[in-house]
């Protein structure tokens, strides 16, 4: 089993391409926590737009699979990639839960490479500034 810090490591080295659309260094958050479980959060700021990119790794426990949560914040408003995905019946273009049960490594690195395309055709106005969506979140009937 990896370490949170080698998860880190090898999100921050696979994501090294969000430099080429004005993201900085990112801001690394372990949290440890009962009931929702540990995670890593890596938050890329690209100043010059205000535009966020959250991207979250839980490790499987708590009888869930590893995930990913991904949120894009443009400080008004913000998208849930899982939700964004669907709404567009684009949800197979990128694996957020490791239900397969594939290595930890390599399902991490899956989703490293699926990101980065989405982020080089599907989502490339939305990180670069250029458009938004919003995107219909389905709360079954809670508020």
């Amino acid at each position: 089993m990896i370490t949170y810090h080698n998860t880190s490591d090898m999100l921050k080295q696979g994501l090294e391409f969000l430099k080429e659309f004005g993201y900085g260094n990112p801001n690394e958050e372990v949290e440890q926590d009962v009931l929702t479980g540990d995670n890593v959060t890596l938050t890329y700021k690209a100043k010059e737009i205000g535009i966020e990119i959250g991207i979250s790794y839980w490790r499987a426990q708590l009888g869930s699979p590893e995930s990913f949560v991904v949120l894009v914040d443009n400080g008004q408003d913000r998208i849930g990639l899982n939700e964004w995905l669907k709404d567009r019946g684009k949800e197979n273009a990128l694996t957020l839960w490791n239900n397969l049960g594939i290595p930890e490594e390599r399902f991490i690195r899956e989703f490293i490479s699926s990101f980065e395309s989405l982020c080089r055709s599907d989502l490339l106005d939305i990180i670069k500034g250029k458009r938004w969506d919003s995107v219909h979140i389905n709360f079954m009937g809670f508020k």
